[in-house]
């Protein structure tokens, strides 16, 4: 069987088999399995063109096919196969250069936000520290001592040659207070101390509930960024199947690996990123599109520091 394109055909099983030729003294037709019989393979088999080979061999339409086969039951059981070169199993994953590039800055700089995901953060800083600051100055509004009050006194100068001074209560606008407030309650939520004096009895309760709200968020903020920065230590990197299998990891490989993968090991075919419909695939697990390259997909589909488990690979 021959499926190379502009019978382009090299590499070490043609040398085997053309050296093999030469020393039996037999010749060689190299050729494409019948047109008319890839509907059957398809619905035998599956799309893969390896196995429609196999399927016309089968079938006698052909001698014998020539490729870098992986051995399934499915396959032995219509077929012979003898080994010409042994293939390995490689496992390929991503590995920290520990570099100084511009992504690995904004990477170790981002960590320090990651202990709450970005809607938590807005609430906080948009909903939480606002309304506990103005709910502060409502109950520290207007009184004796406090930092916000209803007027303040002004000394002013009144016209002419001789004018006078004299001191007048001016009244403080209420935004200002606002403002004000909102900024005392930023600050004491990142300096954890609030800086202004509290006079009423309502303050000094609602002060309390402050200071209780900040040591939760600082408590479960600790033991978040903890978890984060030695998550890498205790999660050794995976050097083997059964070591990519406890770690959880998202897996790109051909179908026919998936397969075998799974029957060796025992486990969920889920594992496996699925051949995207979108670009030709079938949607199961593994790489099987017949109109692309499935092993240059594996790479295509490899992403570090994956958020999207459904699409690509650790």
């Amino acid at each position: 069987g021959n499926f190379a394109i502009n019978d382009n055909w090299n590499g070490p099983v043609v040398d085997f088999i053309k050296y093999a030729a030469m020393v039996g003294k037999f010749t060689i037709n190299v050729t494409r399995p019948p047109e008319w019989l890839y509907p059957e393979s398809k619905w035998f088999y599956g799309s893969n063109i390896f196995d429609y080979c196999v399927y016309a061999t089968s079938l006698g339409y052909l001698d014998f096919c020539i490729g870098a086969y992986t051995i399934t039951s499915k396959r032995a059981a219509f077929a012979d196969f003898f080994e010409t070169t042994d293939n390995g199993l490689y496992l390929i994953t991503f590995v920290d250069s520990g570099g100084t590039s511009w992504d690995v800055f904004r990477k170790e700089f981002l960590t320090v936000f990651q202990p709450f995901e970005w809607k938590v953060w807005m609430l906080i800083m948009f909903f939480f520290i606002p309304a506990l600051s103005i709910l502060m100055l409502t109950h520290e509004y207007g009184a004796p001592g406090s930092a916000y009050p209803r007027t303040v006194p002004v000394l002013v100068q009144e016209d002419g040659i001789n004018g006078q001074r004299r001191v007048r209560e001016r009244p403080v606008p209420i935004i200002k207070h606002i403002v004000e407030s909102i900024y005392v309650g930023i600050l004491a939520f990142f300096h954890n101390t609030f800086s202004q004096g509290v006079v009423t009895v309502g303050g000094k309760i609602h002060l309390l509930a402050i200071a209780s709200f900040v040591m939760m968020v600082y408590s479960v903020y600790t033991a978040n960024l903890a978890a984060i920065l030695t998550q890498d230590i205790q999660r050794a990197s995976p050097n083997s199947v059964k070591g990519v299998i406890n770690a959880g990891y998202r897996v790109c490989a051909e179908r026919k690996v998936s397969e075998i993968i799974t029957k060796l090991y025992s486990i969920d075919r889920e594992i496996f990123i699925p051949d995207p419909v979108d670009q030709g695939g079938d949607g199961l697990p593994g790489f099987n599109c017949p109109e692309c390259a499935a092993r240059t997909r594996i790479f295509d589909f490899m992403k570090q520091d994956n958020k999207n488990s459904d699409l690509y690979c650790d």
